[in-house]
């Protein structure tokens, strides 16, 4: 018999009570794309969160086949001027059903000429058993920014929020329970109602159940893990039942309002930088969000002894049939008043459709008094409206509230609710704390209202956007969501979201001609760099946000789920649905418009080169340069790596490194790579990286084979092939770059003269006695006072003859049974792998930093050098650093902020420094260039630090054309990097971001390629500070500390002439420190707060072939 009907059904885990859910589509049966006339589906008790849709009838005029459509989750009163929700944004994205589908069905048994359509998840595109689940589009988030495939293209089909896609679902882990998740099972087995399982929660919290000692409030997947179980409960995914006890709804009260308090002890407090703010600070507070709706309300009708009296008069009303009424008494009075649970809002619920069904003709007051029942009911299990909080708020005289309101209503644009939305939630914060604690958590639950609507009204915009940005609108949109996250409090620091809000709403208010006061409308261009950079670090901000969610999510959903019996399909969608629930997954998509539309109108190549050139070796993916490990054969190798710490070292037999994200292209890691003739090059634009290591890119199915990666710089391009037969891949292969790699035979490092056995000035220091740098440093002195285009910080030297006297002076005091230099240093030439080596490096390090002292007289020295209270930077200059054939780079420490009156302070230094000579990368570089260990020196310069408003590093020729550079005609050019604060976020590469970038040519005309996109900049801590740090590419510690950059008030960024000038400025100092010193120049210097210019450091650029003006 061939089907007549059908019947829809979909599983809608993330609906609540009071809602409902609508098939609606393409035929007029279907509502023609209108909500308000689809298909209604229904739930109950027993099959929630499954709902089900009436027979639809199968015959013209019914239902005309293919039906293209999707599921809309609704307010209780449906489509009918209410807000819903699509289960998936993008006209592509649809459901389809076909005769072909319809006869599978019927094929799988069909019953009274019915079939049943099981379409699986809200917001999963695809039917069990007819897709791969990892091709299928989802509403869902996530990505942690690791290397797992299906996790990174780009197009709005999948979770990756950065980028809009990624065709792969959530992984979540499959692994043993730990001592909290099988607390939390054996409990669920044993204690079967709400009430109860409430109670085990707030023992946990308070301390104190037996499995409190399993549990740590601030450990976010502990936090996680009480999140997923009280939503499970909540959803009714974790059944609750009787338990033959007797209490009423006011335990249930008390309950959530303990804990509630112990939610209150963990809340961490705002930051206003990065000072006290750990990484896990914002996802805890995204947590606590997550629990407080999942708690029934305290409010005082509900704590009073018998709370919710209404229901037993409802029970014994006189105008309602007697089976009516044992119903009532039945199955929601008793059970409420005897074991109260989520169940009963579904039953409530039930009951009101029942009442008020077509057909029936029950007393208009008995229907009134129950549906005034069952708004008590959404407010005891925290369920209700967000337009009941605005009214409630409006009615205690919220101005904004009722604005927002008639926003809302009148479907207002998304950007002038936001607007609104915002101001209303920061007059909230702003509110004196309520008295009343059942007060404090109706605000509370306001906020998280009102942050759940930005959601809905952050996808409209990026529906909208599909058609065609509107600069103002997308960058205001932003500005709105990262004004969301900082209200919100779930970045870590919030300054982080303040301040990109600041500068996006900046360029949202910028008049560029558009005549409309805002950025101009879509043919209307910003300052492209500008919106770049914030956009950029708008990216990073919801990357860090909703990789920590789907991270945590991804350990504690699927654990927990299997345990308790919850379906796999339904945990994986849980925890993909809690990313795409979130403002930062939909700040992600308009970011991805916004920046995709930037890099067309700038024309930018997904691809930039650090060196560009031809690299052959076995590809090997990794998440980081450090994990790169050699397949066996001593083969050359091709590195596919995520991200870069930028403090790794290229290991020698990698020939070719393509990075996930932008570095630098004067940093140490560049530096190095170019001096090592590495092909390195970095994706621009992550999404390009997302598709060159996915599931259709060019990595794909290559790794452990031989391949050829080509860069090329003019055009930004990246090709990887498989190599061709008989392409060799033997250590002897070295990359072809534009940089020729490091020499064969061994760096020849300068002899050392060890007769300076006290402090000199930096002008008295030779290369032989104290190094290239010192003696670059009394070269720079002199220059400064003859050019007057640049100052130069006043500088002394602790030569060779002081560091090798105190080694010396330690090994004649050595017990016998001591190790000495001689025999640790030798330890490190017999490792046999790196992690002998790098542990042996250390060991000597050790001992030189804890055997050796420096003489009183030679601190002294350095501390009468400089006026009271100076800061001082204490640098390495060894003997096999800044030499035109080893650089050196980033090998050796360097500390900041060391007060020049702190004895102490100034000892630790120095030791610090000699001791750096050999940390593993140095020790590693030196075996490289077949340096010999016992012939490295060290010097320590001294120089008083100047604190940087503007630091720069500038390259007197262009490093990625500098091999091209002497030919005939060929332009030379200064290539210069600039940041805010200490340069030592340019020299380390640790930060992510981008700096100023720009190149100049000699005749000025400048040529800009980047405004700064970094977060923070490093500033010099209080100069009471007794500790010296080393710095670490932005990690600060006690010498530097990094404070958080709001680039709308940095004058860098927003005078565009201003920033061309310093570009100039820098360029014709670097230019003349060519000149003057006979070769091309790799230079470091800052403007300090008054503009003046200081060059602190040159040193001759390395591997650069020679010639050009």
């Amino acid at each position: 018999m061939a089907p007549t009907t059908v019947r829809f059904t979909v599983r809608a885990g993330g609906s609540r009570p009071g809602q409902a859910v609508f098939l609606v589509g393409s035929a007029p049966t279907t509502g023609g794309w209108s909500p308000e006339a689809g298909v209604r589906l229904s739930t109950d008790a027993a099959t929630f969160p499954v709902w089900c849709s009436p027979p639809v009838e199968l015959s013209s005029p019914g239902l005309p086949l293919p039906l293209v459509y999707k599921y809309v989750l609704a307010a209780e009163n449906g489509g009918s001027g209410g807000h819903v929700t699509w289960e998936v944004d993008g006209r592509s994205a649809v459901r389809t059903l076909s005769e072909a589908d319809v006869a599978a069905a019927a094929s799988s048994g069909a019953q009274g000429g019915e079939v049943v359509i099981d379409d699986g998840v809200f917001g999963v595109l695809y039917r069990g058993g007819t897709k791969d689940a990892a091709a299928a589009t989802t509403v869902g988030g996530g990505g942690s920014g690791g290397m797992e495939k299906g996790r990174h293209n780009g197009g709005g089909r999948g979770i990756d929020p950065a980028h809009g896609g990624g065709a792969g679902a959530l992984r979540l882990a499959e692994r043993p329970l730990d001592a909290l998740e099988a607390a939390v099972v054996a409990m669920n087995g044993d204690r079967r109602s709400w009430r109860r399982r409430l109670s085990y929660v707030r023992e946990l919290f308070t301390g104190d159940a037996a499995a409190a000692a399993s549990f740590d409030p601030r450990n976010v997947g502990h936090l996680a893990t009480i999140v997923v179980y009280l939503t499970f409960l909540t959803t009714g995914q974790v059944r609750c039942e009787e338990d033959g006890g007797h209490h009423r709804p006011n335990h249930h009260a008390a309950e959530a309002k303990a804990i509630d308090e112990a939610l209150a002890a963990l809340d961490p407090s705002p930051s206003s930088g990065t000072g006290g703010a750990t990484d896990d600070d914002g996802l805890q507070m995204f947590l606590l969000r997550k629990i407080y709706p999942l708690l029934p309300s305290y409010a005082s009708q509900f704590t009073v002894s018998v709370p919710m009296t209404r229901i037993r008069n409802i029970a014994h009303r006189g105008d309602i049939p007697h089976d009516l009424k044992q119903q009532i008494k039945h199955t929601l009075q008793n059970k409420l008043h005897r074991c109260a649970g989520p169940e009963d809002m579904l039953t409530c619920e039930r009951l009101v459709e029942q009442v008020t069904a077509p057909g029936t003709s029950y007393s208009g007051a008995f229907v009134a008094e129950l549906l005034v029942f069952r708004d008590e009911l959404r407010e005891f299990f925290n369920a209700t409206a967000l337009d009941d909080r605005l009214q409630a708020l409006a009615d205690r005289g919220s101005d904004t509230a009722g604005r927002l309101m008639g926003l809302k209503h009148g479907w207002a644009p998304a950007g002038q609710q936001l607007a609104t939305l915002n101001t209303l939630r920061a007059e909230l914060h702003a509110a004196p704390a309520a008295a009343d604690a059942a007060d404090a958590q109706a605000a509370r639950l306001t906020d998280v209202e009102l942050e759940k609507y930005t959601v809905t009204l952050l996808a409209a915009v990026a529906a909208d956007m599909e058609g065609g940005l509107d600069w103002a609108i997308g960058l205001g949109a932003l500005a709105a969501a990262a004004t969301c996250l900082a209200l919100s409090r779930v970045t870590s620091p919030v300054a982080e979201a303040e301040a990109v809000a600041a500068e996006l709403g900046a360029l949202a208010a910028l008049d560029t001609g558009g005549g409309n006061g805002g950025c101009g409308g879509v043919d209307t261009l910003p300052p492209l760099l500008r919106v770049r950079a914030a956009v950029e670090r708008a990216v990073r901000l919801v990357d860090a946000l909703c990789g920590g969610i789907a991270a945590v999510y991804a350990d504690r959903v699927g654990p927990l789920a299997a345990a308790l019996g919850v379906s796999g399909p339904a945990a994986t969608v849980f925890a993909e649905a809690e990313v795409r629930a979130h403002a930062a997954f939909h700040m992600a998509r308009v970011a991805s418009v916004v920046g995709r539309s930037v890099r067309s109108a700038l024309g930018l190549p997904p691809w930039d080169a650090i060196c560009p050139g031809t690299a052959t070796g076995v590809l090997v993916v990794a998440d980081t340069i450090g994990e790169v490990v050699r397949p066996a054969g001593d083969v050359s190798v091709v590195a596919v790596v995520a991200r870069s710490s930028g403090e790794e070292d290229v290991p020698g037999w990698v020939r070719g490194v393509v990075l996930g994200h932008d570095l630098p292209h004067l940093s140490h890691l560049g530096v190095r790579a170019r001096q090592a003739g590495v092909v390195f090059v970095c994706a621009d634009d992550p999404a390009a990286f997302g598709e060159f290591v996915g599931g259709n890119g060019p990595v794909e199915g290559l790794a452990g084979t031989r391949v050829v990666l080509a860069v090329d710089a003019g055009e930004g391009r990246l090709e990887l092939t498989r190599a061709s037969e008989g392409t060799g891949v033997a250590a002897a292969d070295v990359a072809s770059s534009s940089v020729p790699a490091a020499a064969a035979m061994p760096v020849e490092i300068g002899a050392v003269d060890a007769s300076a056995t006290m402090v000199l000035a930096a002008a008295d220091v030779t290369a032989a006695t104290g190094g290239a740098k010192a003696a670059a440093a009394g070269v720079l002195e002199r220059l400064a006072d003859d050019s007057g285009g640049f100052a130069a910080p006043t500088s002394v030297v602790v030569p060779f003859g002081v560091y090798l006297a105190a080694v010396d002076a330690a090994a004649s005091v050595l017990s016998s049974s001591s190790p000495s230099l001689r025999k640790l240093s030798a330890a490190y030439d017999m490792a046999t792998d790196a992690a002998d080596a790098a542990a042996a490096a250390a060991a000597v390090r050790s001992w030189i930093e804890t055997a050796t002292s420096v003489p009183p007289a030679v601190v002294a020295a350095i501390s009468g050098a400089f006026p009271a209270g100076t800061l001082l930077m204490v640098r390495s200059s060894a003997n096999c650093e800044d030499l035109a054939a080893m650089s050196g780079a980033g090998l050796y420490d360097s500390l900041a902020a060391v007060p020049a009156g702190d004895a102490d302070a100034v000892a630790t230094a120095v030791r610090r420094v000699w001791g750096s000579l050999w940390s593993g990368r140095a020790a590693s570089s030196r075996a490289t260039a077949g340096v010999a260990h016992g012939s490295a020196a060290m010097a320590v310069l001294v120089q008083a630090m100047v604190p940087a408003e503007v630091s720069f590093i500038g390259f007197s020729r262009n490093p990625v054309t500098a091999a091209s550079a002497g030919a005939a005609g060929a332009p030379a050019e200064a290539y210069l990097e600039l940041a805010i604060g200490m340069g030592e976020t340019l020299a380390s590469a640790a930060s992510r971001g981008t700096p100023y970038r720009a190149t100049v040519a000699r005749d000025g005309t400048v040529t800009e390629a980047a405004v700064a996109s970094y977060s923070v900049a490093l500033r010099p801590a209080s100069s009471s500070s007794s500790s010296p740090s080393a710095d670490k590419g932005g990690t600060g510690g006690d010498g530097l500390v990094p404070i958080v950059l709001d680039y709308s008030t940095v004058r860098l960024t927003t005078d565009d002439a201003y920033r061309l000038g310093v570009y100039g400025r820098v360029a014709r100092v670097v230019a003349g420190l060519e000149a003057a010193l006979g070769g091309p120049q790799d230079t470091e210097g800052v403007l300090d707060v008054d503009g003046e210019l200081y060059v602190v450091q040159t040193r001759p650029m390395v591997a650069v072939a020679g010639g050009g003006d």
